[in-house]
């Protein structure tokens, strides 16, 4: 039992050996100062896996690590964040070390200091183009529909559901209420943010007078460059063209944008040059910019139905467009912008329709198809003189336009029954608005003045001739033809003045209006070639003359929660 007792004791005793050596020691930097936190870990022979215990020095820089493997050596391995790593190989004895670390010099990667995408100063509201662009987007209005507040319908923009008020590139307005031109072709490449003009007053001597709870837009270009979009695109089908060669150029006290567009691809670019904005620039006074005239037409052809989806999978159009758009800033503030356009736009349209009438006796069918043919040639120009400063505002906006539409409709009723429509309109206007504002003391003073004269003449021709009984003696003719002439000329001038008090605005206003308008119209028949006027009872020749003068006193209280108008 002894003996046995005394073999156990001597197999243990070198386990008992290993299991008491106890490595300890103390480490500090070149200067001698103690390292604290400093990870101590040891390893077999030649492999770096820490096959055994670890600890941490102390605030001392001192340890103690016992070792548990029967190796007669090991590697100790020191490790700190701020210090080169230190291997050392050590007897597997019990044993006390000082160690010294050299200090390790790590380089920092660079660090990108960028604003945030969307950020917001005063009144404005920033939004960074590189965030909101995916790799398909190449013009500017693919990145504003995506913008938080910002939504699109068609063209027009739309912040918190209103219609933005003015489209600023570089702070300058280039394009009026016809924005359309810069967004569609503006490249995402040029712009550097977007910014969002909370409460914008774009008279700035109204700034301080009337409060504005409209947005505004400006693009902010990253540099002043000559940019812009082309694109030229053929196809079968037969022949389908696509052109856009869209130069601009954005200087400090120069802008411009040309345009040349055609297409036959079903895409009526034409509607670029529509108004999108709702000038209300300073809606106590009801003073806004010449609005877009349209001609007016008293005479329709019949018309097919459209479709409820996408006008581009369906229109068949040729389309031409010339565009030219420039803005001079002058000595002392001035501004000189002159904008052209040209349009010729061709499109056909088909449709049929199939009706059944029930009644007691029988069931009546008829049938339409209808064939239209629309060709317009539209020529508009704006010539705009105007200075806005905080001491005056002056504009002076000069417009015209000249328009040509011609319209043949075919309908085929019942397969048997061939009516042809020809209408043919000519439309010219000029319109000169002239508006001053200056501060005499406390009151702001205003003088308005605008001329305005339009003639439009227009002819439709039916082919056969209609309504036998009424107009020919019940025998039938071969056209029947109405000729319109509109007229009109009117001037609107008035004085009026602003006296702001608090929160309300005090408005007086005194003019006079102008206006004269003539229609005259005639009915022919024609048979053979050769057409009949018919008598006064088809004819008409109305004169209206009118001459008001008004004075009007207004009140508006305005705050952040209400506004209260008493006029």
């Amino acid at each position: 039992m002894g003996r046995n007792l005394l073999l156990f004791l001597f197999l243990l005793a070198p386990v008992l050996a290993c299991s008491q050596n106890i490595i300890s020691g103390t480490v500090t930097d070149s200067a001698h100062v103690p390292i604290g936190r400093l990870t101590v870990s040891y390893s077999k022979m030649n492999s770096t896996v820490v096959t055994g215990g670890f600890t941490q020095t102390n605030q001392s820089g001192q340890f103690r690590l016992q070792i548990n493997v029967p190796q007669d050596s090991i590697e100790l391995h020191l490790a700190h964040l701020s210090y080169e790593d230190k291997w050392v190989r050590l007897k597997n004895l019990t044993a006390s070390y000082n160690f010294i670390m050299a200090p390790k010099i790590r380089a920092l990667s660079a660090v990108n200091i960028s604003a945030p995408p969307v950020y917001k100063r005063n009144d404005t509201i920033n939004y960074s183009v590189e965030p909101f662009t995916l790799k398909q987007d190449r013009v500017i209005a693919a990145v504003i529909k995506k913008l938080p507040g910002v939504e699109m319908d068609g063209d027009k923009i739309l912040y918190q559901g209103k219609p933005i008020q003015k489209y600023y590139i570089n702070g300058l307005d280039l394009l009026e209420s016809g924005y359309a031109i810069a967004n569609n072709n503006l490249p995402i490449e040029a712009v550097k943010k977007i910014q969002i003009i909370e409460n914008n007053q774009p008279v700035k001597i109204l700034d301080s007078v009337i409060f504005s709870d409209r947005a505004s837009i400006n693009i902010q270009l990253k540099k002043l460059t000559t940019t812009g979009t082309g694109k030229i695109g053929v196809g079968l089908a037969p022949a389908l063209w696509d052109v856009n060669l869209t130069p601009m150029t954005f200087n400090r006290n120069f802008q411009a944008i040309n345009t040349f567009q055609a297409n036959n691809v079903g895409d009526n670019v034409s509607r670029q040059l529509d108004a999108l904005t709702q000038s209300d620039l300073y809606e106590v006074m009801e003073l806004s910019d010449l609005p877009v005239r349209k001609p007016l037409s008293l005479f329709t052809v019949q018309e097919p139905s459209s479709p409820f989806f996408n006008e581009k999978k369906w229109l068949v159009n040729r389309t031409f467009l010339l565009n030219s758009n420039t803005l001079q800033k002058l000595k002392n503030d001035y501004e000189l912008k002159i904008n052209v356009s040209y349009v010729n736009d061709t499109q056909q349209r088909t449709g049929s329709t199939y009706t059944t009438y029930y009644t007691p006796n029988e069931n009546i069918n008829i049938s339409e198809n209808i064939t239209n043919r629309y060709n317009t040639n539209r020529l508009r120009g704006n010539i705009i003189f105007s200075k806005n400063e905080k001491n005056i505002y002056l504009k002076n906006n000069f417009q015209f336009s000249k328009s040509w539409l011609n319209t043949t409709g075919n309908l085929l009723r019942n397969d048997y029954d061939a009516i042809t429509q020809n209408l043919g309109l000519q439309d010219f206007d000029f319109s000169n608005r002239f508006t001053t504002l200056k501060f005499i003391g406390s009151r702001l003073f205003t003088f308005n003045s605008l001329i305005s004269v339009s003639q439009t003449p227009q002819l439709i021709s039916v082919t056969p001739g209609q309504f036998e009984s009424l107009l020919n003696s019940n025998i039938p003719y071969s056209k029947l033809d109405q000729q319109v002439y509109l007229r009109n000329f009117m001037t609107d001038d008035y004085f009026s003045f602003i006296q702001p008090i608090k929160q309300f605005t005090i408005l007086a206003r005194i003019g006079a209006l102008v206006q004269n308008q003539a229609l005259q119209s005639e009915l022919y028949t024609s048979s053979g070639g050769n057409p009949m006027i018919l008598g006064s009872d088809f004819s008409n020749a109305i004169h209206l003359n009118t001459l008001s003068a008004y004075a009007e006193l207004k009140t508006q209280y305005k705050s952040q929660r209400w506004r209260l108008d008493l006029n």
